[in-house]
């Protein structure tokens, strides 16, 4: 019988067509969680299926203030933001990110309707924030959270 270490752990358990990688080798990258915030549920659930099928975890919230509890409650990596909804607006629900010393740093991108709230929005530091009008297109969705997450090369476009 031979005794010599096993140069292969097993990555995950489950049953015979378990995946296998080197010793000392790392894991895959944990899957990034985004928190999309849209009083809409059509807009939520189309956000969610295309960020979803790129390997996110999506978090909905259906307003500023159910969002705001969930960032409390859990860590996200991204917030997809609508920046016009009843009750509390987007520009609201990200003062109070910001003002939040754990969460001042979190990436934000803000989709809106209205080009003029993105040129009124005095917000924050652009490299945590970005806007995108609507429509948003699931590739620029796509680009966009990849590139604030740090996940591609592409250079940093301004808020």
């Amino acid at each position: 019988m031979n005794s010599a270490p096993s140069r292969l752990s097993l990555e995950n358990s489950n049953g015979p067509r378990a995946r296998k990688r080197p010793v000392g080798s790392s894991p895959a990258p944990a899957m990034k969680t985004i928190l999309i915030v849209d009083d809409y549920e059509v807009v939520r659930l189309y956000h969610s299926m295309f960020l979803s099928q790129k390997g996110y975890r999506c978090i909905p919230a259906s307003d500023g203030k159910e969002a705001l509890a969930l960032l409390k409650q859990q860590r996200v990596d991204l917030v997809l933001l609508d920046l016009v909804m009843p009750n509390m607006s987007g520009q609201e629900v990200i003062r109070h990110i910001r003002a939040i010393p754990e969460l001042a740093a979190l990436p934000i991108l803000a989709i809106t309707s209205e080009a003029k709230r993105v040129g009124d929005a005095q917000l924050g530091d652009p490299r945590h924030l970005r806007f995108l009008l609507k429509p948003v297109m699931p590739d620029t969705l796509v680009a966009q959270v990849r590139t604030m997450l740090g996940q591609d090369d592409a250079a940093p476009l301004s808020a």
